[in-house]
């Protein structure tokens, strides 16, 4: 397979003529790689990772629809915890597990 005639397109807009045979070149590689990635069957497996909104949005509705779950909250809540960031309090937004 090959990248989309369109996606290389894309690479062809008013661009300095460096410029726009790099980003074909990345366009042909990305989707190369991609496709290496692929079963044979056709479907492609990833891992699914959340950032910590999604936990965080679950506790908020519980609690919303007045259906708290305490011991799965805490769970949640230490894994919330566990992407907060050291340096400044805050999470970043899809976040690994980091020290920063």
């Amino acid at each position: 397979m090959t990248p989309s005639s369109a996606a290389v397109r894309l690479a062809e807009i008013d661009a300095p003529l460096g410029l726009a045979a790099h980003a074909r070149e990345v366009s042909r590689q990305s989707a190369a790689d991609l496709l290496a990635l692929q079963k044979p069957d056709g479907h492609f497996v990833f891992e699914l990772e959340a950032d910590a909104t999604i936990p965080a949005e679950y506790i908020f509705v519980n609690h919303f629809l007045g259906d708290p779950e305490p011991e799965l909250e805490a769970e949640l809540g230490e894994y919330i915890r566990s992407l907060q960031s050291a340096r400044h309090g805050g999470w970043a937004y899809g976040a690994r597990r980091s020290s920063g």
